[in-house]
């Protein structure tokens, strides 16, 4: 079995809804070591009409499901990790590639579509 790097893994994608003028967020800790396709750990389908709330919020669940002393990666698919590593030293971002996007994005058009925050653990 391969070492992992970091401690914890998250990935998370934001999608804006024109229309309801909100944002959609879908995020989730996986375990990269699971390789059956089933390594979701926990997800969450965040619904909130500022962009700011809504970045604020995940990094809000993911600091309360870790521990000060864990090495944490935050992959994301937009740019926000630019501004986010300023503020958040301690946790390594990283781009999120489109082809493991996939259950993010589903869990952001969730939150629009239900208009409505969903935590949930697998």
């Amino acid at each position: 079995m391969r070492s992992l790097k970091y401690d914890r893994y998250f990935r998370f994608d934001i999608v804006y809804d024109e229309e309801l003028d909100a944002y959609g967020v879908g995020l989730e800790e996986y375990n990269p070591a699971c390789n059956n396709g089933d390594n979701v750990i926990y997800n969450a389908s965040i619904y909130n009409k500022d962009e700011q709330r809504a970045l604020d919020e995940i990094m809000r669940i993911i600091n309360s499901r870790t521990q000060a002393d864990e090495k944490i990666t935050v992959r994301e698919r937009g740019m926000y990790y630019i501004d986010l590593r300023e503020q958040y030293p301690e946790v390594a971002f990283r781009h999120l590639k489109n082809d493991r996007a996939t259950l993010v994005e589903y869990l952001a058009n969730k939150a629009l579509d239900m208009q409505e925050t969903t935590i949930g653990e697998e």
